[in-house]
């Protein structure tokens, strides 16, 4: 399979485990307290060094291409009706540069989860994190707070829904240009040096982010169980929007 394949499917793992993880704590903590509000600080409260990098990823590209930040709330507690854990306001620019900052927080929090994974795994290497690994790591508390940091930024580092809305924009003219292109036979042609270098750093990031799914997986499985067991002492259930 290609490297860049397989880093999209890794992504949209930890995307799709990070959403689950999102609704069970909430759900956990809701049968626990019966509040709806009290669920959504407490996972709010739970994440916030990865809302915090999320947000601030944003602003330091705006600056970094001379976008304008207006404002700048590195957390919030949510309300019902308003999903956001924090927010950065930049001036209006043109799609692309939008689109990047729009995306910075992926960026940004794959660059910290490859840090950190170098970190807890010096000898070992950014994939050599198994299940056997985990429990010797939860004897030193250096160890466990760099796990903790690892579940809060992977789950808080993809970007939100108003954060992609500049890349429809971007993703339609790079579709257009493309087509042309192709209408008149033009065929560009990648230089090797560059598939090699996107093959070599998609294989990296593969590797850093398997023990990061292994912590996710692992989170998931202890929120389930508590959940059931919760669910069964109190006699209720929490139902879930799909």
């Amino acid at each position: 399979m290609s490297p860049l394949l397989l880093l999209a499917g890794v992504l949209a793992l930890l995307w799709l485990l990070g959403t689950w993880l999102s609704r069970h704590i909430q759900g956990l903590i809701l049968l626990l307290t019966g509040s709806v509000r009290i669920a959504t600080i407490s996972y709010d409260a739970l994440v916030l060094p990865g809302v915090i990098l999320h947000e601030l990823s944003h602003a330091l590209v705006a600056l970094l291409l001379g976008v304008r930040v207006l404002r700048v709330n590195l957390f919030q507690f949510r309300n019902l009706y308003d999903p956001r854990q924090g927010e950065v306001i930049v001036a209006r620019a043109d799609p692309l540069r939008m689109s990047l900052i729009g995306a910075a927080p992926l960026f940004g929090g794959l660059a910290v989860l490859t840090l950190l994974v170098r970190w807890l795994l010096p000898e070992t290497g950014v994939g050599g994190l198994t299940l056997v690994h985990l429990g010797p790591l939860l004897s030193n508390w250096r160890a466990l707070l760099v796990l903790y940091l690892l579940f809060a930024i992977a789950n808080t580092m993809f970007p939100s829904e108003a954060d992609r809305q500049a890349w429809w924009t971007v993703g339609a003219v790079a579709l257009g240009v493309g087509l042309l292109l192709w209408l008149l036979g033009v065929q560009p042609e990648i230089p090797p040096a560059w598939i090699a270098t996107l093959t070599h750093y998609a294989d990296r990031l593969v590797a850093a982010l398997v023990p990061v799914i292994i912590v996710d997986v692992v989170a998931l499985t202890i929120v389930l169980m508590l959940e059931s067991l919760v669910s069964r002492v109190r006699g209720r259930r929490v139902i879930y929007r799909i």
